[in-house]
């Protein structure tokens, strides 16, 4: 297990310094599809790889793109968005990353269970790669910036801060 987590480290390494220069040159959707192609791979190669080598290997391989997607997405998000909205911008983009760590927790073993170890991770692997047609089906190739993380705050606001006038934790 420490062979396979330290790849993977180093695949982690090695994924933060090469995501921040393709997405600058090759855009979000063109980043995310392919580096969700690879972590697909990278998992059919982990699952049925023969020998500990090979799955070392294949760790360290989906840890590059496996760093790319949290990164991206996650500085994609916050760009357009201005100083009083990071807050909650970075609050729902985690809520939601939580929420698909906790529904992937609940139905990976079910999966496994149902359908044995060998054919249930490599079920897993081919659902990774539905992630692919999801985002060029959902992501534009130039993100609009949204009108409305553009406005400028309303009259009295300033960040979380309380507005004039509001009672909080009443009624």
């Amino acid at each position: 297990m420490g062979y396979l987590a330290s790849g993977l480290g180093a695949g982690y390494l090695i994924g933060a310094a090469v995501g921040r220069h393709a997405l600058a040159r090759f855009g979000v959707r063109n980043v995310l599809g392919a580096a969700q192609l690879a972590i697909g791979g990278s998992f059919f190669a982990l699952f049925n790889s023969p020998d500990l080598p090979v799955a070392v290997l294949a760790a360290a391989l989906l840890g590059i793109p496996g760093s790319i997607p949290p990164v991206s997405v996650e500085t994609h998000v916050h760009r357009p968005a201005p100083p009083w909205m990071l807050g909650r911008v970075g609050a729902l983009f985690y809520a939601v990353d939580s929420l698909a760590a906790i529904v992937g927790a609940l139905c990976g073993p079910a999966l496994v269970t149902g359908l044995g170890l060998t054919a249930g991770l490599n079920a897993i692997s081919a659902f990774a790669l539905l992630a692919v047609v999801a985002t060029w089906g959902s992501v534009p190739r130039e993100a609009p910036r949204s009108a409305a993380l553009s406005a400028p705050p309303p009259p009295g606001a300033a960040g979380d801060r309380r507005l004039p006038g509001r009672r909080w934790g009443r009624g």
